[in-house]
């Protein structure tokens, strides 16, 4: 057998305008119905966003946790007021200094991106989702100590860069284009290779980072890491199998 896993990005960035007195579970129930009324996912949410001074508001950050901690970023109310939006209010302009904040924000996080739920409001909150650009694209592949299928090797032969365990990235040295870069990383251990900033460098992560600058990546592995996940970032694993016939 191989498998593939299908990497959805996390494009998904939510904008939050809460006023003092909006309570976490308003916001939360808010943000939730908006995404089910959308058919959007929970799990491709990559940050929320707001206006400067509202991001350690309780129901901000309530929401934040309950998103499985996605960062959260403030704007100046002065950066979200040059943000064109599709509903300003001049109400909101003239609290806050801003006439939007929920889609201003959205759009202020989500470079490149463009709105994909408007404006949505409750008694005390507001939300709008945008939708970022992604540059590259992911697939992790579970080679499971067998030869790749048809379609695995499809997608060998596609990516622009392969990262792995040396194991793994050799097993799939002959089904990749000529020239394509292989990145063997070796286990963590108990002194894990760092990255340029002093992190710990693993397979995951240097994927993650080709991907979102424009490659097109495959992640291979023996199945030694089936509790693979990825952080908070522009993609999200999910794990699906495909059997040889």
């Amino acid at each position: 057998m191989s498998g593939l896993v299908t990497i959805v990005p996390r494009t998904l960035v939510v904008g939050i305008g809460a006023s003092s007195g909006a309570e976490r579970t308003e916001v939360l129930r808010l943000l939730t119905d908006t995404l089910q009324e959308a058919g959007l996912a929970r799990s491709a949410v990559a940050r929320l966003a707001t206006v400067a001074g509202k991001a350690d508001h309780p129901a901000v950050r309530w929401a934040a946790d309950r998103l499985t901690g996605v960062p959260v970023d403030e704007h100046p109310a002065e950066v979200l007021a040059d943000v064109p939006v599709p509903n300003p209010s001049s109400t909101v302009g003239t609290a806050v200094g801003t006439a939007s904040v929920a889609e201003a924000a959205a759009l202020a996080s989500a470079p490149g991106g463009r709105l994909v739920v408007t404006k949505r409001r409750s008694a005390r909150a507001t939300v709008a989702i945008a939708r970022a650009a992604v540059r590259g694209r992911l697939v992790l592949i579970d080679l499971d100590a067998g030869p790749p299928a048809p379609r695995v090797r499809a997608e060998l032969r596609r990516a622009s860069a392969v990262v792995g365990a040396p194991a793994a990235v050799d097993a799939v040295a002959g089904a990749l284009r000529p020239g394509t870069p292989r990145i063997a990383v070796t286990d963590g251990g108990p002194r894990p290779p760092l990255d340029a900033f002093g992190g710990a460098f693993d397979r995951i992560g240097a994927a993650v980072a080709l991907a979102s600058h424009g490659h097109t990546v495959a992640l291979v592995t023996f199945g030694d890491d089936p509790g693979a996940t990825v952080p908070p970032g522009p993609y999200e694993l999910r794990r699906v199998h495909h059997h040889r016939p």
